[in-house]
C-alpha cells in the first residue's frame, strides 16, 4: 500500500483537544479512511492561531506522534508549515509517494512545494463564498483577492480535486475554466470528485450528560454544535428561539463550541450580547468547546439540532459539518434550506427545513418538534439511516480511496495554465514588496496586512519572545519596554525582519566564508543573538554608546552561551580596526546633528570593501511643524556621498517599513519642502498607515530602512 502524506489542520481528534475545527475533522476524515484502507499515513497538521484575552498564543513546538502505520507532525503555522525547507524535508524523510492537501490553505502550501508526486487537493467548502460574506460583514473587500490567490495556488497545480458537495463541484469546474485548465489535453478528464463530510462511526462515549441530568427529561433541548462563523444567521436563530421559548416553557437552547480564534471572534460575541438581554437568558446553556466524551454525550442527550444560515453562495455551495455530526447519533435537525445536505432533511425526512431568514418558520418548527417528541425520534432514526448510507468514512471517501490505491496524474501536468492566474508565492520576500504598492508609492492596506503576516515577520516575533522569556529579569531592569512588547516598540517591528533578511542575502553570496557583523544599538536586542544562532559562519559583535548596557549585556551573553562580543562607548572611541566588518546593522543611528558626519566616516572606515551598512532612519512626521524631519534627507545625502546603494540603480526605493510604507524615490521623498503639495503627500501616507503619535514628542513614528554598500576607492 502507498505512503501518503496529508497536509491539514490540527488539532486532530486523536490529540484529545476540546477545540476541534471543522477543517481538523476533515483532515482526520481523509487520514482515518486511508488508514482503514491499509495505507501508511503521515499527517503534517498546523495549529491555527489561538488567542487568550486578545493576545495571540505562541506555541512554537514541533510535536510528533507515531503509532503503527500512522505518523503525525503537529507544527506551528509560521515556523514550520509555511517553511518550505522544513516541509520538503519532512515529506522526503517519510518516503512519501502521494501528496494530499486537505482544505484550501494546506492545499495551497502543498502546491507551493512543487513536488514531483501525484497531488490531490481537497477544497472542502466554497472558500470564495466565505470570504465574500466576510467582506460583506466587515465592509472590507481585501479578503477577496487574498482568498482567490490562495485558491488558485492549488487550482494551477493539483492533479485531482475534491469538493464537499455537488454544487461546489460545479463551481470548481468554473474556477478551473477561469485559469485555462479546461483545455485540449484535459477534455474528458474528471478533475473533480465529491467527498461529502463524513465521520467515524464511533460507539457512544461512556459518560452521562450533565445538562440533561440538570434539566430533567421534561426539558426539550435544541443544540447548536461548533463555531459561530460569518455564514451563520445568529439573528434569525435568536429571534426564533425567543418566540419558541415564549410559547413553550420547556424549550431550552444548548451550545457546544463558540468563536473562531484568530478568524471570526465577533459573531459569537454578538450572539452572547443578545442572549444576555433576553428575558429567557437562564434557558440558554453554553458549554464551550467540550472534550470528545462530553461532546458525544451531549449530542446523544438532546432532542433536536439547529443550524441557521444566511442566504448566500457559501450556503448554497458549501457543506455543514454539524449536520453530519447530528446524523451520526440519530439527532434530527431544524435547519435553513440551502446546503445540499439540507435536502436530506426536507426530502429524506431527517428533520425540519425552513426558509433562510424566517424566524417565524424556525419557531414553528421548534414548537412542532417539541410538541411531538415521538415524531422527533422517528426523524432521528431516519437521520441515522442516511448517515449509514452516505456519510460513513467508507461511503464518503470512495473516489479518494480508489485514487490512493491506483494513483493518476492530470493530463496537463507540467503545462502552465493557459490563463495567467498569478498565484503568489507562499510567503512574501522583501524584494517582492515594491510589487504590492500603488504607483503613488503608498501601499494598499491589504498589502500592509500581508507583509505583517509574512514568514520573516513572525519568525522574528517568535525569536523575540523566546529571548525575552530566557532573559526576563535582566531585561526588565534595563529595558522596561520589553515587559509588554517583546518586539521592542511597534515602530521597530519592521526594522528587525528587514535587517535579518538583508544579512541572510549578504551571507548567501559566499555561504561558506566567515563574516563579521557589528550590531550598533543603544539598548539590548534579541536580533544579534538570533542571527548568530541562525548563521554559523557569522561572528557577531555588539556596540552600544550607553555604558549602563555593558554589565547586563555580558550576563545575557553568558546565559545565551553564544560567542557574541560586546563593546560600550561611542563608535569613534572604541577603536575598531580598519576594514574590520562585513556588515554593520544599525536599528537607529545613535547620534544626531553635527555628530552624524563623524559617525558615518567611522562606519565607512571599519567596513570592508563590498560590505553593507544596513540601517533605519527616522522619518517621523512632526505634528508641530507639519513636515517630516529634514535631518532624514541630510543623512541620506551624507550616506550617498560615502556609500553605494545596495541592489539599486538610478532611483532608490525607500522602504519605510513601519507600517510597510514604500515611497517612490529618495530624490523626491527626501527633498523636503513646506509646500502644500509635499504636506498633502505625507498626509496621505499617514492616513494609509494610521500612525500613532508619540505622546512625548508629538511626532508620528515612521522609519526608512535602507542598505548601502562600501565601494572600491576611486
Amino acid at each position: 500500500m502507498a505512503k501518503v502524506t496529508l497536509l491539514g489542520t490540527g488539532p486532530l481528534p486523536i490529540e484529545e483537544s476540546s477545540y476541534i475545527y471543522s477543517s481538523s475533522n476533515r483532515t482526520w476524515q481523509l487520514a482515518r479512511g486511508l488508514l482503514d484502507h491499509g495505507h501508511r499515513v503521515h499527517v503534517i497538521a498546523f495549529r491555527p492561531t489561538r488567542t487568550r484575552e486578545g493576545q495571540r498564543i505562541v506555541d512554537p513546538d514541533h510535536r510528533t506522534y507515531q503509532e503503527g502505520a500512522f505518523t503525525l507532525d503537529s507544527v506551528e503555522e509560521v515556523l514550520h508549515f509555511r517553511n518550505r525547507d522544513f516541509m520538503r524535508e519532512r515529506i522526503s524523510s517519510a518516503g512519501t509517494e502521494l501528496l494530499v492537501g486537505v482544505n484550501s490553505f494546506p492545499a495551497a502550501i502543498a502546491a507551493d512545494l512543487e513536488l514531483d508526486l501525484p497531488f490531490w487537493a481537497d477544497l472542502n467548502g466554497f472558500g470564495m463564498g466565505e470570504v465574500q460574506i466576510r467582506a460583506h460583514l466587515t465592509g472590507r473587500d481585501d479578503a477577496i483577492l487574498e482568498g482567490w490567490r490562495e485558491e488558485t495556488r492549488s487550482l494551477c497545480r493539483a492533479d485531482v480535486f475534491s469538493a464537499a458537495s455537488h454544487p461546489q463541484r460545479h463551481a470548481l469546474i468554473g474556477e478551473l475554466a477561469s485559469i485555462g485548465r479546461l483545455r485540449a489535453a484535459t477534455c474528458g478528464y474528471e478533475f473533480i470528485h465529491v467527498i461529502p463530510v463524513g465521520r467515524e462511526d464511533l460507539p457512544p462515549a461512556p459518560v452521562e450528560c450533565e445538562l440533561r441530568d440538570t434539566l430533567g427529561n421534561e426539558a426539550f433541548i435544541a443544540l447548536w454544535v461548533g463555531c459561530y462563523n460569518y455564514q451563520f444567521d445568529i439573528d434569525t436563530l435568536f429571534k426564533g428561539l425567543e418566540m419558541a421559548m415564549s410559547a413553550n416553557p420547556h424549550i431550552h437552547f444548548a451550545s457546544s463550541g463558540g468563536r473562531v480564534d484568530g478568524h471570526n471572534e465577533t459573531t459569537f460575541a454578538r450572539f452572547l450580547d443578545q442572549v444576555r438581554q433576553s428575558r429567557h437568558h437562564e434557558r440558554y446553556h453554553f458549554s464551550g468547546w467540550l472534550p470528545w466524551p462530553e461532546f458525544d454525550a451531549l449530542l446523544r442527550a438532546v432532542d433536536v439540532g439547529v443550524s441557521m444560515d444566511i442566504p448566500c453562495y457559501e450556503t448554497e455551495l458549501g457543506a455543514r459539518n454539524r449536520l453530519t455530526e447530528m446524523f451520526r447519533v440519530g439527532l434530527p435537525a431544524v435547519i435553513t434550506s440551502g446546503p445540499e445536505i439540507a435536502l436530506d432533511v426536507s426530502r429524506g425526512g431527517a428533520g425540519w427545513s425552513v426558509p433562510p431568514g424566517d424566524a417565524e418558520a424556525f419557531c414553528q418548527a421548534l414548537l412542532e418538534a417539541a410538541d411531538n417528541r415521538e415524531e422527533c425520534r422517528r426523524r432521528g432514526k431516519t437521520a441515522r439511516a442516511i448517515f449509514e448510507k452516505c456519510y460513513t468514512l467508507e461511503a464518503s471517501l470512495a473516489p479518494f480511496l480508489k485514487w490512493a490505491d491506483s494513483p493518476w496524474v492530470a493530463p496537463d501536468r507540467g503545462l502552465a495554465p493557459l490563463i495567467n492566474a498569478n498565484p503568489p508565492a507562499a510567503d512574501i520576500q522583501l524584494n517582492e514588496i515594491p510589487e504590492l504598492i500603488l504607483h503613488c508609492g503608498i501601499p494598499r492596506l491589504d498589502s500592509a496586512r500581508k507583509i505583517s503576516e509574512a514568514l520573516f515577520f513572525h519568525r522574528m516575533e517568535i525569536e523575540s519572545r523566546r529571548f525575552l522569556h530566557r532573559n526576563r529579569d535582566l531585561l526588565n531592569n534595563v529595558e522596561a519596554k520589553w515587559r509588554d512588547d517583546p518586539m521592542q516598540q511597534w515602530d521597530q517591528q519592521w526594522i528587525h525582519p528587514y535587517i535579518a533578511e538583508q544579512v541572510k542575502t549578504h551571507l548567501s553570496r559566499q555561504p561558506h566564508q566567515e563574516k563579521k557583523l557589528l550590531w550598533i544599538s543603544e539598548g539590548i536586542s534579541f536580533l544579534p543573538f538570533s542571527l548568530n544562532r541562525l548563521h554559523p559562519q557569522l561572528r557577531v559583535c555588539c556596540s552600544s554608546p550607553a555604558p549602563a548596557v555593558e554589565e547586563p549585556m555580558q550576563k545575557i551573553i553568558e546565559q545565551e552561551g553564544q560567542p557574541v562580543e560586546c563593546h560600550c562607548g561611542s563608535l569613534e572611541s572604541i577603536g575598531f580596526p580598519t576594514d574590520c566588518f562585513d556588515l554593520i546593522a544599525v536599528p537607529r543611528i545613535p547620534v544626531k546633528g553635527s555628530g552624524i558626519a563623524a559617525w558615518l566616516d567611522e562606519a565607512h572606515r571599519i567596513l570592508r570593501v563590498g560590505g553593507c551598512l544596513i540601517l533605519a532612519i527616522d522619518v517621523s512626521w512632526n505634528r508641530d511643524r507639519q513636515v517630516p524631519d529634514r535631518q532624514a534627507g541630510e543623512i541620506i545625502q551624507a550616506l550617498r556621498q560615502r556609500f553605494e546603494t545596495e541592489g539599486r540603480e538610478v532611483s532608490l526605493e525607500a522602504e519605510i517599513l513601519s507600517g510597510a510604507i514604500l515611497t517612490e524615490s529618495l530624490s523626491e521623498s527626501f527633498a523636503w519642502s513646506e509646500e502644500a503639495e509635499d504636506r498633502s503627500r505625507w498626509k496621505r501616507i499617514r492616513q494609509c498607515l494610521g500612525l500613532l503619535p508619540d505622546r512625548k514628542s508629538q511626532t508620528e513614528k515612521a522609519f526608512c530602512c535602507l542598505t548601502f554598500r562600501k565601494g572600491k576607492p576611486a
